[in-house]
């Protein structure tokens, strides 16, 4: 199947929101209304998983290790090299040596800081290979019945969470079924879509009037967020099911007002701005400017530097023979 652009533009869209709230909105109603970003990257994950899939079982002649050994060098390896970068950033600008033990915690991912995402997705991503066989050969119906089982039994073991135990399975689990859906989406119906998005709309509906009538206010979803509770899946369900539907006319959109190539280019390169933005919003966060001001700052620089990186690396690969380095680096530094 050939490539979606409407892929890399819905995967901007997230990576602007987990952004956004990075960057501390003052609308509450901003905070809410974003809060599908990280459950649409993985959905988007299990969408590209299908697209790039070749092998009917990635298990045999070793083809499991290689793929493990690839989303190692694509999502572990770049993590690292920005954490020391981040380390001797930190020393320059505060003249201390950063705290080892937050060093260490982030990474092995025992940790809540930003990079708490990118263990979300190697752990999805060791599990597709195992998981998509299983589902391919599944009826939606089935699909649905199983998910909604997990969901409610997650419910109740969601609670454990003083474990690393927690980290690598309980909280990943809401995200599985969020991946599992993107890798059936090619093969289902629209009418079937629109079937899931109004249940999605019923549910998070129904939940929101509950919490609103026992607390009196209304209540974000992020509040049900760590570990994602029904609430927060529901309402993130509803949004990337809606974007799913209309993708193709905000490509139309941006094609229109001539953004269609900058929206794909971020989509293209998430990871190394996600882990820029992260120096810059500590600079950004002690500086007295609005939010839209923190936010272009913050968005703004990483993109530019981004961009400079990927220059430099281009740079690189055009001298270099080895076919393996020029593949690694562009892995490593270019996502």
């Amino acid at each position: 199947m050939a490539r979606d652009i409407s892929i890399d533009i819905l995967r901007c869209i997230a990576l602007i929101g987990i952004v956004v709230i990075h960057c501390e909105p003052e609308s509450l109603w901003l905070r809410q209304i974003r809060n599908f970003d990280v459950p649409l990257m993985v959905f988007l994950s299990g969408v590209s998983y299908t697209l790039s899939i070749k092998d009917e079982n990635t298990l045999i002649d070793g083809g499991y290790l290689k793929y493990v050994i690839k989303r190692f060098k694509r999502l572990i390896l770049p993590t690292w090299i920005f954490l020391g970068i981040y380390s001797i950033l930190f020393t320059i600008v505060t003249h201390k040596w950063i705290d080892y033990q937050f060093v260490l915690r982030n990474a092995f991912f025992y940790t809540g800081w930003y990079v708490w995402i990118i263990r979300v997705f190697f752990v999805i991503s060791i599990c597709a290979p195992l998981i998509y066989p299983l589902v391919r050969k599944m009826s939606l119906s089935k699909i649905c019945v199983v998910a909604t089982v997990t969901l409610i039994v997650y419910e109740e073991i969601s609670q454990v969470t003083d474990s690393y135990l927690y980290y690598l399975i309980i909280l990943n689990i809401p995200y599985i079924l969020f991946f599992v859906l993107g890798s059936v989406m090619w093969r289902v119906h629209y009418k079937y879509v629109m079937l899931l998005l109004a249940v999605s709309v019923f549910l998070y509906t129904a939940l929101a009037v509950t919490l609103f009538s026992i607390e009196g206010r209304v209540v974000q979803t992020s509040v049900y967020k760590y570990p994602p509770r029904l609430y927060y899946t529901s309402y993130a369900m509803m949004c990337i099911l809606l974007l799913w539907v209309v993708r193709h006319r905000i490509c139309d959109v941006l094609r229109f007002c001539g953004l269609k190539d900058f929206f794909k280019y971020i989509g293209s390169h998430t990871i190394w701005i996600y882990f820029w933005h992260i120096p810059i919003l500590d600079f950004a966060t002690k500086l007295n400017i609005s939010f839209a001001q923190r936010f272009f700052l913050v968005f703004g620089m990483a993109l530019m530097i981004t961009i400079f990186q990927n220059i430099i690396v281009d740079k690189i690969v055009q001298r270099l023979n080895n076919k393996d380095m020029v593949n690694d680096l562009k892995i490593l530094f270019k996502g």
